[in-house]
């Protein structure tokens, strides 16, 4: 069975309205949608969520698109389900969903 990811293509001008909906759709605290809205302005075109069935990804898609943003699904090449949550003044990797992992700075 195919999974998918949502690529974040542009995040809404509506800064408040696209954190609430990375909120809904992450799961996620005001502090950490907040990181992940300021880091998706400066990377424009990076998967917010990857490994998921197409029926979440075009939901979580169209939540976002909701907000403002342009948001974008597309076949994924893993199946485990991640979300990208990046954490301030750190390297960033993939985590299971909700949670934030650390890589050294090298």
């Amino acid at each position: 069975m195919a999974k998918f990811q949502v690529n974040v293509q542009s995040p809404s001008e509506d800064r408040t309205a696209f954190v609430k909906a990375l909120r809904t759709v992450g799961d996620i605290s005001l502090k950490r949608a907040a990181e992940l809205a300021v880091y998706l302005e400066r990377y424009r075109n990076s998967t917010l969520v990857a490994g998921v069935d197409q029926r979440v990804a075009v939901h979580i898609a169209k939540t976002l698109t909701t907000s403002g943003a342009v948001a974008a699904v597309a076949e994924s090449k893993t199946d485990t389900p991640m979300m990208c949550c990046p954490q301030a003044a750190q390297a960033f990797k993939w985590g299971h969903l909700r949670t934030i992992g650390k890589v050294g700075l090298r």
